[in-house]
């Protein structure tokens, strides 16, 4: 499911809301394609205009392809959660970090581990993975590059769920431009 919030939380309005169903890799493609439907963000430099994402659309991929591929396919009723929010993109995927990977391995941008191997595949087949364990540091660095935000991961203390947010923009309440 994919949520488009008017606030910060949950507990705002929902403006849209949709879901992205087929094979794996249409649903990584819808999604990137709901959230290119939303438009984008314009800045100024004087008299210039400079249209942005709202997320570097290989970040937004990166995040969608992992989080449908090692998500855990036993959790019943549990879906991969698309969320924007007034100030964040969030990616939820039900379950633990596939075999025996840590946020701190995360971090370090470790070997690939593959919880489901057959949907691996058929990503790597579909040109939207590869097997690099490069995921992480991609992320981190494009997002330090595009709005100097580092991407949060979060991974649930009960292993009910993994979670990566993205900043859209550094806030002028927390004393960034």
């Amino acid at each position: 499911p994919s949520r488009l919030y008017e606030g910060k939380d949950r507990d705002s309005s929902v403006i849209l809301a949709g879901d992205a169903k087929g094979r794996l890799d249409e649903q990584v493609n819808r999604a990137r394609g709901w959230m290119a439907s939303l438009g984008r963000t314009e800045t100024y430099a004087g008299i210039f205009r400079e249209d942005r994402p709202l997320i570097p659309d290989n970040v937004l991929r990166e995040a969608l392809v992992n989080a449908v591929v090692h998500r855990d396919y036993a959790i019943v009723g549990a879906n991969v959660l698309f969320e924007i929010f007034r100030d964040r993109v969030v990616v939820t995927s039900p379950g633990t970090l596939p075999n025996h990977m840590t946020v701190e391995k995360v971090l370090r941008g470790g070997l690939p581990r593959s919880r489901n191997e057959w949907m691996a595949n058929a990503m790597v087949v579909r040109s939207l993975m590869e097997r690099r364990g490069r995921g992480w540091p991609m992320m981190l660095r494009e997002m330090r590059r595009f709005n100097r935000t580092e991407p949060e991961l979060v991974h649930s203390r009960n292993g009910k769920y993994f979670r990566v947010t993205f900043r859209m923009k550094r806030s002028v309440e927390e004393g960034e431009e």
